[in-house]
């Protein structure tokens, strides 16, 4: 199944180059929009992107809604090292 191998390879992916690579396909081209859109703080947007920081969980839940993916799939890849 392509679908699980891509979602397996996208897991094991930093969450910033994840974030990333959602945004261009959405044609979300910045920290500003994304925050804008999704209702978080660009700032914290922004670090996400850098690789300076990862989401909190309240965080990870409006970015899988705003997105469209199960919740755990965003959690998880703020640590992908940690994946069960």
């Amino acid at each position: 199944d392509r679908g699980a191998e891509d979602r397996k390879r996208a897991v094991t992916q930093n969450f910033d180059a994840w974030l990333n690579s959602v945004m261009q396909a959405r044609s979300i081209r910045s920290a500003r929009r994304l925050a804008m859109e999704a209702s978080l703080d660009s700032e914290r947007v922004a670090d996400w992107l850098l690789g300076s920081g990862t989401p909190s969980d309240a965080e990870c839940d409006r970015l899988a809604i705003f997105f469209n993916v199960p919740v755990e799939e965003v959690k998880e890849r703020r640590f992908p090292s940690r994946r069960r």
